[in-house]
């Protein structure tokens, strides 16, 4: 297992998820799951509409809706996986009775790589998901820009996920929260942004594939998907930097795997 990767949860506890479509009839270890540093996200905000958990076996993700059927979250999030064992969950905290969706199909990005070596960049670590069912009421779209938005050094970006609240403890797991980072380096690669979480906040296990959101005028637009710590030979705390993948030069791609996925 690559530690590289620290944003998938191994090792959480959770109840096998039906082959239909609905109400889970298992239960998720919830303990006081959070965003490293963040808040509770609530009914009424815009992210809790955009924002879902993916389940792929025992392993926890969480990624953003961008289409009635269709979210993406990490490339990692999906390795090892079978499609039968995957769910997209509807839920701001993740109960017996959580409302989840059969995963119909998924693509990675091209640029991903299988074997991803420590110290390279611009790993493509993006996904796009087909689920079943369409969405349940409450929720909808992320807004993406084609065009890529220019991010600086020091500027803040909201990061949500349901991932755990201590690295060290590997503990909490199941409850939707967010928080700010501020960009690091906005050049780190070419499709990639270094976020600084030094300061007592950040995405932790659980959280790859989430969102990296910046809000223009009322809007949320998703600029990011969480992937990865920085530098891998960092401790596991959550407590250093972190990666993610760009969007906008992934559009072109997930408007053809979007297609590639519902001929299917």
């Amino acid at each position: 297992m690559r530690q590289l990767l620290f944003f998938v949860l191994f090792g959480i506890i959770l109840t096998a998820l039906p082959d239909s479509y609905g109400a889970t009839q298992g239960s998720f270890d919830v303990r006081a799951a959070r965003v490293v540093g963040g808040q509770k996200v609530s009914s009424a905000d815009p992210i809790a509409a955009t924002t879902v958990a993916f389940v792929n076996g025992d392993a926890l993700c969480t990624g953003s809706i961008v289409d009635d059927d269709l979210m993406v979250t990490a490339a990692h999030c999906l390795d090892d996986g079978k499609l039968s064992k995957m769910r997209v969950v509807f839920a701001r905290v993740l109960t017996e009775g959580a409302y989840a969706a059969r995963v119909l199909g998924a693509v990675v990005a091209s640029a991903w790589l299988e074997e991803n070596a420590a110290d390279t960049k611009d790993w493509g670590d993006i996904a796009l998901v087909r689920f079943s069912g369409g969405l349940p009421e409450g929720y909808s779209k992320v807004f993406i820009d084609r065009e890529e938005r220019d991010l600086r050094d020091g500027e803040s970006v909201i990061i949500a996920g349901f991932g755990i609240s201590n690295a060290e403890a590997d503990t909490g797991a199941g409850v939707l929260r967010k928080t700010e980072v501020p960009v690091k380096r906005p050049g780190f690669g070419r499709t990639e942004i270094l976020l600084d979480q030094s300061f007592g906040s950040g995405a932790c296990h659980g959280d790859s594939g989430g969102p990296a959101l910046i809000k223009v005028r009322s809007r949320l637009h998703l600029v990011g998907i969480i992937s990865r710590g920085y530098p891998a030979n960092s401790p596991d705390d959550c407590a250093h930097d972190a990666i993610f993948t760009k969007v906008a030069p992934y559009t072109d791609w997930l408007v053809q795997a979007a297609a590639e996925l519902r001929r299917s």
